[in-house]
């Protein structure tokens, strides 16, 4: 059985010894146990929906560029020259 994780349902499961395993992605709404999971869900529903609404969106030939335009930036960083 699948449901949407909460506090009160960790703490059910936990008070009466219930197996349980976390899937990550499930694609509803979850309401994570700790803050911190709270805003990494939120950082990662940012990226899914930059990646889905902007990113895929942009012709092919602009996105190869921008990502070669990056690359080579990146490259004039790079320390180790192999």
């Amino acid at each position: 059985m699948k449901a949407a994780i909460s506090v009160e349902l960790l703490r059910h499961l936990d008070q009466n010894h219930i197996a349980y395993s976390i899937v990550t992605e499930t694609g509803g709404d979850a309401y994570p146990a700790t803050p911190r999971l709270a805003r990494k869900r939120k950082q990662l529903e940012a990226v899914k929906r930059w990646f889905y609404h902007d990113w895929r969106r942009i012709e092919p030939k602009l996105r190869t560029s921008i990502v070669e335009g990056i690359s080579v930036f990146l490259s004039l960083l790079d320390d180790n020259h192999l």
